[in-house]
């Protein structure tokens, strides 16, 4: 009984293997996609050798077949990147909270020397496609608020960082559409919706679809 119900279990459960885009060796965990201009960025679990060395997140690059980390030594997530080839950022998360991190792509964080603070208590870094807005979440008392900052060319409307969604709409995940709007998921009266907002006008507008609980907005 316990042999049929393994095998019943594990039926079909690696069919999906061939359609993985990349694999990172011994990696636990491979997470959170992003297309850049040349590649993809995402972050990876990878244990370490040493037991005495902790396991890490670390940020990973895919460009022409060829895998490189971009970030060692600490916990690195949510890598994003505009349209400008050479910057990237990532949210760095240790004991004193998590910060949102820029760093040269063709020079990789190795610690925090090789990296500036883009944003303080900071997390989920969302690029917009241009390169010139920058989404972050930041939890206000257990709650979290949408939060924009200008990173290049000024836009207009925009200046320096500021909220555009409170923390009554526990923002989880944003997208941007290329023309500055943000698709964010919230979860509201137990369930996730998602809305759009607008970071000159900040009107924020419930999406008619789709009509079920819903997160993870994508922008093609």
């Amino acid at each position: 009984a316990g042999f049929i119900s393994k095998v019943r279990h594990l039926k079909a459960r690696f069919d999906n293997y061939q359609s993985r885009v990349v694999t990172v060796a011994d990696s636990a965990l491979a997470t959170d996609p992003v297309v850049t201009t040349d590649g993809l960025l995402f972050t990876a679990l990878v244990p370490k050798s040493l037991p005495s060395v902790p396991n890490t997140y670390s940020v990973y690059t895919l460009r022409e077949g060829s895998v490189s980390s971009l970030s060692a030594g600490l916990d690195w997530f949510h890598p994003t990147s505009g349209g400008d080839a050479t910057r990237a950022w990532a949210e760095l998360a240790t004991r004193g909270g998590s910060r949102v991190m820029r760093f040269a792509r063709a020079s990789p964080p190795n610690s925090t020397d090789r990296a500036m603070v883009e944003a303080a208590d900071a997390e989920q870094p969302v690029a917009s496609p241009d390169g010139k807005l920058l989404a972050f979440i930041r939890e206000v008392k257990g709650r979290n608020s949408l939060w924009i900052r200008q990173v290049s060319t000024p836009v207009a409307g925009t200046t320096g960082e500021r909220q555009i969604a409170d923390s009554l709409y526990d923002v989880r995940e944003a997208a941007f559409f290329p023309d500055h709007r943000i698709a964010f998921s919230s979860r509201r009266e137990g369930r996730f919706r998602l809305y759009e907002v607008d970071p000159v006008s900040e009107v924020i507008k419930e999406m008619s679809v789709p009509t079920c609980s819903a997160r993870y907005p994508a922008i093609s």
